[in-house]
């Protein structure tokens, strides 16, 4: 669990350098870093409109997406003052926030406070052929790092002089290819 101090810095950050162009989602930032306690149940995730209760805050949106979205088991609001009162009247209640803005993922405050989202694992989202790439991909270097490790232990027996050792491992090193 990410402190409340980190997302007070997030959020500062935030209202500092990204363009709040939105009166609604500026008073909801606001509103957090005036009251840091509401942070308390506020995760930061991505997929938030995945979640029991989520919010997006799209401070890029595109011409004609609502900058803020609520998502209540499966139903969505967009009016500000349904998205308020279920903020102000349930505040203890875990609010899974996702933040869209322009290179989140090279902001350190950002990822600061970024949490897996317990609804929307990331890895459920990972196609089977790209989780067998990446364990061939594995197996290979797995290999390439053991060769090299019993070339060095060769070398280290010529050194040594050691010829029952070299043999032995030269023999290994044959399997290996």
């Amino acid at each position: 669990m990410e402190s409340v101090d980190q997302k007070v810095t997030f959020l500062a950050w935030l209202t500092e350098y990204v363009a709040i162009t939105h009166a609604d989602t500026a008073y909801l930032l606001n509103r957090w870093l005036d009251h840091p306690q509401l942070l308390e149940a506020v995760h930061f995730v991505e997929q938030a409109q995945g979640t029991n209760r989520g919010l997006t805050l799209d401070l890029d949106p595109a011409i004609g997406a609502p900058p803020l979205q609520l998502s209540l088991n499966g139903h969505v609001f967009t009016d500000f003052e349904t998205i308020y009162y279920e903020l102000h009247f349930y505040p203890a209640k875990p609010l899974y926030l996702e933040v869209i803005f322009d290179e989140r993922w090279q902001t350190t405050e950002y990822l600061a406070v970024l949490e897996d989202n317990p609804q929307q694992t990331w890895n459920t989202q990972v196609s089977s052929q790209l989780v067998n790439q990446v364990e061939s991909y594995l197996d290979q270097f797995e290999r390439y790092v053991a060769k090299e490790q019993l070339k060095k232990r060769i070398d280290q027996a010529l050194e040594q002089a050691d010829e029952t050792l070299f043999y032995r491992l030269t023999h290994l090193l044959k399997n290996y290819s």
